[in-house]
């Protein structure tokens, strides 16, 4: 499974901070998928859905998502809220029912 996006903006698109692109340009999802295709196993790219979630909310509603000082005490741009692990969970168990990976077979 690659990372999920973390909530930073450049306008109304993730950085590529946000997409786990580093300052040298290794993108670690792409290596991830990558890895994943190599050794023939499947993959939940978490990356692409998380930000299609994220860029879809856009930079004020998408906080939600994420720990914020005013319901959590703390404000962070990379750890999720209840509400917004419920949301990638809900992503992750997507993509399992969507590949059907034989974890499918467990879930309810």
């Amino acid at each position: 499974m690659t990372p999920p996006v973390r909530r930073l903006f450049d306008g109304n698109r993730l950085t590529p901070t946000a997409l786990h692109v580093n300052g040298v340009g290794v993108n670690l999802p792409a290596e991830m998928r990558s890895v994943g295709a190599a050794q023939n196993v499947p993959v939940i790219d978490l990356t692409a859905r998380s930000k299609a979630l994220v860029e879809s909310l856009g930079p004020s509603a998408s906080a939600q998502l994420f720990l914020r000082s005013s319901v959590d005490g703390v404000t962070d741009n990379t750890h999720f809220s209840q509400y917004g692990a419920t949301q990638i969970g809900g992503l992750v168990l997507q993509s399992i029912r969507e590949q059907r990976l034989s974890l499918a077979a467990y879930l309810r």
